[in-house]
């Protein structure tokens, strides 16, 4: 490994990671509180809903990574007959994040002081008549708006409210979003996501639009338990070194954020593990549950700005680890330099290092992506904006940042290392068929090799050519005449080829395999 680095600081502070969230208990079980209520006291369909969940009726239930969210009764605030008879039971109000059904949820907070609340909905119908019941302003689209924020940070701390969108209903989606002043191209991009991370800054119109690639909660994954959540990257890069079929990896869930002054919008068709982890950040810095004397922390105010940018630094840390990084490369080199070479086993070993290779240029790709994704936002004439003008924001977007940059190095690093083994695997299977195989085969493998040095002659040629004026040019004001260049180039090239002319007379039409300097 190089000890250099090129970007970032070595001691740059890190996101978290699924090793915090995903073993933080916020109340001694899996349940989050999103009811609402400031004191921490269990109601009785609570204490119901758990003696149900560890009686012997949900004990075939498999216990998945995820965690169940106790929401406030959405028949309570929207008129009596919107909502149908089977949500007013006493499980109604709770829901897991693992659950693939359509959904959306409404999670906001009362002020600045208060624990975030959320609503469960089935249908748009259900959640826009709850907005017109409580007046809930929509962004409008005003004369000169833009992601420039004009007012003082002190106007951005009142609570957002947070919509995610969960199905595969296009109609849903474009029902709810056009109450939003979006253009037609962030409808198209929600309503049929991309397989990449991208940004768009839609000055005119006021808001930002993410596509974020999240980690999927796998059927396989449901008993076993939250330590073992990992990535897709570290999956595809487990079953290259198994030799595993690509298509045993699940694929990355695709998740459009439209973040706008203070709404956020997120829409998703599958479920995903880093939801899990956001909910539990926001109602850990933005739950106000402890007594005012044993309060020392800063309450978070639960802000557009803050949401989006607890997410992406979630988003990244949950990409990968410089841990499984090591132990790839580590695996690679015991096949290389530990093993004993057979003929089957070298296959396996190409491959292995293969399909390696490819995982990392993937990985490579997919932080550069990202890479872009906090330049742009940090980038000077974006100091302005809404979503940076926040210090604490800021703050976790530089920090996913520097955590990009310390794992582009790792990752080159790890390529570096892998391609040095790949090159010692070939060198020892070259000298292998030189000192054990008969003499054709030992011909045919210093043929490959003369072929070889053609590459660095053209690459030479190519480069003399570029500063040599083509002759009898017919766009050159002075047209050039001298033809040495020429003819040196070529009779180089001519020479080689001669070579390698001799060559393949000597494999098809001689009897005898036999050189001198093979001669034993």
């Amino acid at each position: 490994m190089k000890a250099r680095r090129r970007g970032g600081s070595l001691h740059a502070e890190l996101p978290f990671t699924y090793t915090l969230f995903s073993t933080i208990d916020v109340y001694g079980d899996d349940l989050l509180d999103f009811t609402g209520d400031d004191k921490p006291e269990r109601h009785a369909e609570v204490t119901e809903f758990l003696r149900r969940r560890g009686s012997g009726a949900c004990r075939d239930a498999p216990l998945g990574p995820s965690s169940y969210l106790h929401m406030r009764e959405p028949f309570s605030y929207i008129a009596e007959g919107s909502i149908s008879e089977n949500t007013s039971d006493a499980g109604g109000s709770f829901a897991r994040v693992e659950d693939a059904m359509q959904h959306v949820w409404f999670i906001s907070q009362r002020d600045g002081i208060s624990t975030p609340f959320a609503l469960n909905f089935s249908t748009s119908a259900q959640f826009l008549k709850y907005a017109e019941r409580e007046s809930l302003q929509f962004p409008t689209l005003r004369c000169g708006s833009s992601t420039m924020a004009s007012e003082p940070i002190a106007a951005h701390e009142g609570p957002a409210k947070w919509l995610d969108i969960q199905t595969k209903n296009k109609t849903l989606v474009t029902d709810i979003l056009s109450h939003f002043p979006v253009s037609a191209d962030t409808v198209e991009h929600c309503c049929y996501p991309d397989d990449m991370d991208r940004v768009i800054a839609h000055s005119t119109l006021g808001y930002f639009f993410c596509n974020l690639m999240c980690t999927p909660i796998a059927l396989g994954e449901v008993a076993r338990g939250r330590h073992q959540v990992k990535s897709v990257i570290q999956q595809r890069l487990e079953a290259a070194m198994s030799v595993g079929p690509r298509s045993s990896t699940p694929s990355a869930v695709a998740v459009s954020v439209i973040v706008f002054f203070d709404w956020v919008v997120t829409v998703h068709e599958e479920p995903f593990h880093e939801f899990d982890d956001l909910l539990r950040f926001i109602l850990i810095n933005c739950g106000n549950r402890a007594p005012a004397s044993n309060n020392r922390r800063l309450m978070q105010v639960m802000t557009a700005p803050f949401i989006f940018a607890s997410f992406f630094q979630i988003v990244v840390g949950h990409l990968l680890d410089s841990e499984s990084l090591t132990m790839i490369v580590d695996e690679v080199s015991d096949l290389v330099f530990l093993s004993k070479s057979t003929e089957g086993h070298n296959e396996e070993v190409v491959q292995r290092i293969t399909n390696a290779r490819r995982c990392f240029a993937e990985y490579a790709a997919e932080l550069t992506r990202r890479e872009y994704i906090a330049s742009v936002l940090l980038h000077s004439h974006m100091m302005d904006s809404f979503l940076t003008k926040d210090k604490v924001c800021r703050t976790q977007i530089e920090s996913a940042q520097a955590y990009l940059y310390r794992m582009s190095d790792e990752v080159g690093d790890c390529r570096d290392t892998v391609a040095l083994t790949n090159w010692y695997q070939n060198v020892k299977d070259t000298w292998h068929h030189l000192q054990y195989g008969n003499k054709a085969l030992r011909q045919t493998v210093l043929f490959t090799e003369l072929i070889n040095i053609m590459y660095p002659l053209i690459t030479l040629q190519t480069l003399f050519s570029l500063n040599v004026r083509i002759p009898f040019a017919y766009y050159e004001d002075q047209m050039e005449k001298d033809l040495k260049p020429f003819f040196i180039m070529m009779g180089i090239v001519l020479f080689f080829l001669l070579l390698c002319g001799r060559a393949m007379y000597a494999l098809w039409h001689k009897k005898h395999w036999s050189t001198r300097l093979l001669a034993t």
